[in-house]
């Protein structure tokens, strides 16, 4: 990921909603998997679980997200600028490793399984890596429905934001460079007076115009298959936010 990239999305996080970020549900879903109380590690500084658990690690490689998101240290939560690739911790330090939408950063082939290697060993026995994951569904997102939406909404802008990439990932393989998101949605709707969104919430997509950033979008089958063949693996639904069947946790279990 690029640091002009995440400038530029830290300062917007706000506009955005679920499935972009986790609304109540999926923090109950949580804490109903991890209770509130156990010794996390977070990756990235999500702002929702930062404040919903009381023992947090956060490792973040993006200064400007620290900057503008991270809650601020205390005398049991604390942000560490690193990389989830490069960053070490003891053996049998934490209960839970915890993300929203972590791995999907994770895009280059190889990664996740890199990580989740070397992860398992910081986690207590029996304990979890959980994260939220996008995904894109078994039968295609379609340019079709794509328009269908900018005309008749059945979901927020939020969620169009995910479609798209969706769609490219169909169309060219499961990691997409974030900048096509934003290209192909000017090539769609060149005048985007014409979109029942305000200018403000389609200003989100302005921060992929010049990031050099990917970002993975496996359907849950590929998922699995980029996971070490030794972990344990499963998926839980959770919310009935907007796109929310293709927003799964995935659990993997030490």
């Amino acid at each position: 990921m690029t640091t002009t990239h995440w400038a530029n999305r830290s300062r917007t996080r706000d506009l955005s909603g679920p499935p972009l970020r986790p609304n109540q549900e999926i923090m109950d879903c949580f804490t109903s998997l991890v209770p509130a109380d156990r010794n996390i590690l977070l990756l990235g500084v999500t702002k929702e679980i930062a404040t919903t658990y009381n023992n947090i690690t956060a490792v973040e490689r993006e200064p400007s997200m620290i900057e503008n998101v991270w809650i601020g240290n205390s005398e049991t939560k604390r942000a560490i600028l690193d990389n989830w690739l490069t960053v070490d911790f003891p053996d049998n330090t934490f209960d839970a490793i915890l993300g929203d939408g972590s791995l999907n950063m994770l895009s280059e082939l190889g990664q996740v399984n890199t990580f989740v290697n070397r992860a398992l060993p910081w986690l207590k026995p029996g304990g979890q890596i959980i994260c939220r994951m996008f995904t894109r569904p078994d039968t295609p997102i379609t340019m079709a429905r794509i328009h269908a939406e900018t005309k008749n909404p059945t979901a927020n802008f939020s969620a169009l934001r995910r479609l798209i990439p969706m769609y490219i990932a169909e169309q060219n393989g499961p990691r997409v460079p974030v900048k096509l998101i934003s290209n192909l949605f000017d090539q769609m709707f060149p005048d985007r007076t014409i979109l029942p969104w305000t200018p403000e919430q389609m200003t989100t997509l302005d921060a992929y115009y010049t990031s050099e950033a990917k970002t993975w979008f496996p359907t849950r089958t590929e998922i699995l298959l980029e996971l070490p063949n030794i972990v344990h693996a499963k998926f839980k639904d959770v919310g009935t936010y907007d796109i929310a069947d293709t927003c799964p946790m995935l659990i993997i279990t030490k």
